[in-house]
């Protein structure tokens, strides 16, 4: 009998990851670099980021990408450090680009969600990218993402994510499964099952947003949410490989534990909000 386990045991995982090496050595139709330059509305929540927030808009004004055509919102989510001061030296600095600060008054109970839903009440572009304000793009990362919106039933893309300067043994063991994390979505791209968007850097349709309602303010991982409430109703989600972000990781264990505590929560939540996708053939 345990023979028989073993052989179907070994048949299932050959075939499996026969299947994967398949995808993954699937190549995908070269894409042409579109000439079209959507608007693009960058949300940027801050919650207490006086330390980060000044990369973070950095790295965004030196995008390569018409400034023209970006928009970049600051909600200062009822941050008690200097958050708003660092933000309005920001937008002194960079008097030519089209920067704003917004302020939302933090309850009890408010999560991100909240700070992003105020600043798609201002957003203008086409295109709405989320940004953390502990996260940092690089120069090209937009403008490589834009063009996968020229795909049919795109809803939204995401970046490839990397620790920021790994030193500590928990950032450089989050490093490695940060790099195994983009081999996954990779591979769930191309097959195209990717049901997952992130805060590093990922952009939406702004009119699937407002279609759909924002994003849900009762989640405690809301681009997770997003991401699988796109996919219930029929739109894709794509990875943008070549588009890098760079965030900051938890740098204890107990940070790192509440951290992936909310993230199982978040899951788990969600898998029961949109028990109906599975094993439905749609």
């Amino acid at each position: 009998m345990i023979k028989w386990i073993i052989w179907a045991v070994s048949f299932v995982s050959l075939y499996v990851g026969v299947f994967w090496l398949q995808v993954y050595y699937l190549k995908g139709e070269k894409k042409e670099r579109t000439k079209r330059f959507p608007t693009v509305s960058i949300i940027v929540p801050a919650w207490n980021e006086e330390a980060g927030l000044w990369k973070t808009i950095h790295s965004i004004v030196n995008l390569k990408y018409p400034k023209e055509k970006l928009e970049v919102i600051i909600v200062d989510h009822g941050s008690v450090d200097k958050t708003a001061e660092v933000a309005n030296k920001l937008i002194q600095t960079y008097p030519e680009y089209n920067i704003r600060l917004i302020h939302k008054t933090r309850a009890k109970g408010h999560v991100k969600a909240h700070a992003t839903n105020e600043g798609l009440k201002y957003a203008n572009g086409e295109l709405v990218a989320c940004v953390d304000a502990d996260s940092v793009v690089m120069e090209d990362s937009v403008r490589l993402m834009v063009d996968y919106f020229e795909e049919e039933n795109v809803g939204a893309v995401i970046s490839t994510i990397k620790v920021s300067q790994p030193k500590n043994i928990y950032e450089k063991i989050q490093h490695l499964e940060y790099i195994f994390a983009t081999f996954t979505r990779s591979l769930m791209s191309k097959a195209d099952t990717l049901h997952i968007s992130q805060g590093a850097l990922s952009i939406y349709k702004r009119n699937l947003l407002s279609k759909y309602g924002g994003f849900d303010e009762k989640n405690i991982t809301e681009d997770l949410e997003i991401a699988m409430r796109l996919k219930y109703y029929g739109h894709r989600i794509l990875l943008c490989k070549e588009s890098v972000s760079y965030t900051r990781v938890p740098s204890t264990f107990m940070a790192l534990w509440d951290q992936r505590v909310r993230w199982f929560r978040g899951f788990m939540y969600n898998a029961v909000k949109f028990r109906k996708m599975a094993f439905s053939k749609k």
